[in-house]
């Protein structure tokens, strides 16, 4: 955050960074400020519709409904930007995989520092295991920082990075930020996946999706064949975020890309994108992951126990994670089986879990 106040101090005419530092303090429920700063940033671009929309937003999430409606009707009357720009991220991996032939391949960033030693070996026998799709590693910010821990799907805005912003040293719930797990997805910044896997799920769609969703769409693809993906704190990039391609939200054409692709995700109606069995549902998702608290529903609490009751929750289709289940079970039953599939075995080592935590616990193989 403070990066974004110095830029204002040197820049204060800038509404683009004014709309990033109102998007950092909603993640952070600090919506007081959230909503100064989309105000400012309104005030010196009118024309601009995200920002209208992000305020209109917030206004929602706080219960302000009239003002709410009037900046939706702001963002309505303003221009709409062109999507014109047309990067072609997923289009340079497939150069890439075509013109090499190792059978393990490692898309990274250029804007990366590895931290971790012997992480080519540790991703080797990830990847030696056949059940494992892909893998994907720990990213932080030059503050230490993480941004990436794993990406949840269902999320608001369609997805949001795990542990982002909280400190290395943070296990976060049930550990989850300091241990190797399935997750939803991971982000293509450090991505890891066996050749004949890449080829035989079509890789990237480098055509619809040629830079924000590549990877969302990549790790659905995956587990729909019953592969798992991957995420391990072992495995640590210090990430400049962006550096290369520069940052979608502070371009209005990159953002209009951005948001085409997002529609795009959102109206193939993939079951798996609504689907995160890893996170509690009494977590809300009205801002970042792991900071406020809601009663959910009965709806979307028997739709948690269905899922993780599932031989593969990251099969929601398969585990029935549509308003009814395929075969219905009672109350009593599918508690059970998830009981079962909470139990650990001798031939299973898991973290250990705090007291009150209902988070899901991804086992893997003993060594």
């Amino acid at each position: 955050m403070a990066l974004y106040q110095d830029a204002l101090a040197l820049n204060p005419g800038r509404a683009d960074i004014r709309l990033k530092l109102g998007n950092m303090l909603k993640e952070l429920a600090r919506f007081g400020e959230a909503e100064a700063a989309y105000r400012q940033a309104a005030a010196l671009a009118p024309q601009d519709r995200a920002v209208h929309r992000q305020l209109g937003d917030l206004l929602t999430l706080m219960g302000r409904t009239a003002e709410a409606a009037a900046a939706y009707a702001a963002e309505a009357v303003a221009p709409e930007a062109a999507p014109a720009w047309q990067p072609a991220t997923s289009e340079s991996h497939i150069r890439a995989v075509v013109a090499s032939d190792t059978p393990l391949l490692v898309f990274a960033n250029d804007d990366m520092v590895m931290l971790s030693d012997g992480w080519d070996r540790r991703l080797r026998g990830l990847l030696d295991r056949p059940e494992i799709g892909a893998v994907g590693a720990r990213l932080v910010y030059p503050d230490d920082s993480v941004q990436h821990a794993g990406i949840l799907l269902g999320w608001t805005g369609l997805a949001v990075h795990d542990g982002r912003y909280e400190p290395l040293a943070q296990p976060g719930p049930c550990r989850r930020w300091h241990v190797t797990r399935a997750v939803g997805a991971v982000t293509g910044a450090f991505l890891a996946i066996r050749r004949e896997v890449f080829a035989a799920v079509g890789g990237f769609d480098e055509i619809a999706l040629p830079v924000g969703y590549s990877d969302i769409d990549l790790a659905l693809k995956l587990r729909a064949r019953g592969l798992k993906v991957l995420w391990t704190p072992h495995i640590t990039l210090r990430h400049f975020e962006s550096k290369t391609r520069g940052l979608d939200h502070l371009d209005p054409e990159k953002r209009a890309h951005n948001e085409s692709e997002q529609r795009l995700m959102t109206d193939r109606g993939d079951m798996a994108m609504e689907a995160e069995p890893s996170l509690n549902p009494t977590w809300h998702r009205a801002t970042l992951p792991f900071r406020l608290l809601s009663a959910p529903s009965q709806d979307r609490l028997w739709h948690h126990i269905r899922l993780c009751a599932a031989p593969n929750p990251w099969l929601p289709d398969a585990a029935g994670g549509g308003i009814e289940p395929p075969r219905p079970s009672s109350p009593a039953a599918m508690l059970s089986r998830a009981r079962r599939h909470h139990s650990g075995s001798r031939r299973f080592r898991s973290a250990p879990s705090p007291p009150g935590c209902a988070a899901r616990r991804h086992r893997l193989p003993a060594p």
